[in-house]
């Protein structure tokens, strides 16, 4: 940590997409709401492509907590799911972002999962996901970009959840995600739930800071909302850091 700013590593999602050079350039890309989010809350910011299981155990030594981010669907061979022939998989990213939370977790450094961290945060400590959740009124389908990222529905938060002393117990959130958890592992708790019975939020019940949302607090139009969650974290890992730096002395 340095002058107060804690140092967050985020993942980002490798994807071909269309520039000057082609039309299938090979990139990594990130929201920037995610990394306004973050340095708004007053931390430093490194964006961590894909690595090997000993890159994230050096990694994680580095960093004073670390941000899971959205993108694509976890390969299901990764909990013994099927895999289906509509979605790309990224098995890079599924191996850098598992090796990233169970070195995590061994370090007890402070993680965020946002949709898809949560998704393979619940894989990667034992749990498994629900590959194709049903449309309901809180989870629709078939609506314009524009349109999901104005969608809300309410999610029902754990009263004694940390989660609930970050947003209350009843909060408006989005719905971008068609994957969630159904089974979560020992190591962590159901946090939020919607109406119909989704899994909106995980926790560690461990003295391991993780908490996970499915929803995207970043791109929440909300100030209060979209601040409140990253604000929390940035607090959290900053505290950590002060704790890590006075036992090393």
């Amino acid at each position: 940590m340095t002058d107060g700013a804690p140092l967050i590593g985020i993942t980002m999602w490798r994807r071909e997409l269309p520039t000057y050079a082609s039309d299938n350039t090979d990139l990594y890309t990130l929201g920037v709401e995610y990394v306004q989010s973050l340095t708004d809350a007053g931390a430093q910011v490194v964006l961590i492509p894909d690595t090997d299981v000993t890159g994230a155990q050096r990694l994680i030594g580095t960093l004073d907590g670390v941000v899971i981010a959205g993108g694509g669907d976890v390969h299901p061979e990764n909990y013994g799911g099927t895999p289906s022939e509509a979605e790309r998989y990224d098995r890079g990213r599924d191996e850098t972002e598992i090796a990233l939370i169970r070195a995590a977790r061994d370090a007890r450094l402070p993680t965020l999962g946002i949709c898809r961290g949560l998704q393979i945060g619940v894989v990667a400590l034992g749990g498994r996901l629900i590959e194709d959740i049903p449309t309901t009124a809180q989870h629709p389908r078939g609506l314009t970009g524009a349109e999901l990222l104005a969608w809300r529905h309410d999610v029902i938060v754990e009263p004694e959840s940390t989660l609930a002393g970050v947003v209350g117990t009843r909060t408006p959130v989005n719905s971008i995600h068609h994957q969630a958890a159904d089974v979560v592992p020992d190591g962590l708790r159901i946090a939020a739930v919607s109406e119909d019975g989704v899994i909106e939020a995980v926790e560690s019940s461990t003295d391991w800071d993780f908490l996970a949302v499915q929803w995207h607090p970043e791109k929440m139009h909300e100030p209060a909302h979209r601040r409140s969650l990253f604000d929390h974290f940035v607090s959290v890992v900053r505290a950590h850091a002060k704790t890590a730096s006075h036992r090393s002395v």
